[in-house]
C-alpha cells in the first residue's frame, strides 16, 4: 500500500530459485514472476493480497523457456503476456491469459528474432515490438487487436 507506507501482502514464490522478472498487469489481475530456470509463474493478483499464507499457489507454472527468463511483459488489456529469454535464440513466447495457454503458433522456426532482449506492446496492442541482440526493433502486427481497435474507431466516427 504506497499511501500507508506498508507492504500489502508477503508470499514465497512457489518452486523457484532465483527471481529474475516481475510484471504486474495494468488491471491489477495477475502477477508474473520468472525465474533463472525459465520457469514463469502467474498468480491471480487479488488471491495474494487476501492470503495469510507464506506460500502462494501460482495459477499456472509456464515452463516454455529453458533459459533465465529476462522478460516479462503483459499487454494494455492483460490479455496477453509475453515472456523472452536473452540467452537463447529465438526465446520468446506469448501467453494467452484467460485461458493461460502458449500460443502454439508464434514465434515460427522462421521468425528472425535472434537473442531477445525487451519486448513492448503498442497502446492499443495492435503491435508487439522487440529489440534483439544486433541492435534491430522488430515490429509485428497483432491482427486480433488490431482489427478490434479498427472497430472501435470506426464505432467512433458514427
Amino acid at each position: 500500500d504506497v499511501r500507508a507506507s506498508r507492504c500489502a501482502a508477503r508470499f514465497a514464490d512457489e518452486g523457484l530459485s532465483a527471481t529474475t522478472a516481475l510484471a504486474a498487469s495494468a488491471d491489477g489481475k495477475w502477477l508474473a514472476i520468472g525465474s533463472a530456470s525459465g520457469v514463469v509463474n502467474v498468480y491471480q493478483a487479488p488471491a495474494l493480497v487476501n492470503t495469510e499464507a507464506p506460500r502462494a499457489v501460482p495459477a499456472k507454472a509456464l515452463l516454455n523457456l529453458a533459459t533465465q527468463v529476462t522478460t516479462l511483459e503483459f499487454n494494455h488489456s492483460s490479455e496477453v503476456l509475453a515472456l523472452a529469454s536473452r540467452s537463447k535464440k529465438s526465446a520468446l513466447r506469448l501467453v494467452h491469459l484467460p485461458s493461460l495457454s502458449v500460443y502454439p503458433n508464434w514465434p515460427t522456426v522462421k521468425t528472425p528474432l535472434r537473442y531477445p532482449q525487451c519486448v513492448a506492446f503498442s497502446a492499443k496492442s495492435e503491435y508487439i515490438a522487440m529489440g534483439n541482440d544486433r541492435g534491430n526493433a522488430l515490429l509485428y502486427r497483432m491482427h486480433h487487436f488490431a482489427d478490434a481497435a479498427a472497430a472501435e474507431e470506426g464505432a467512433a466516427a458514427v
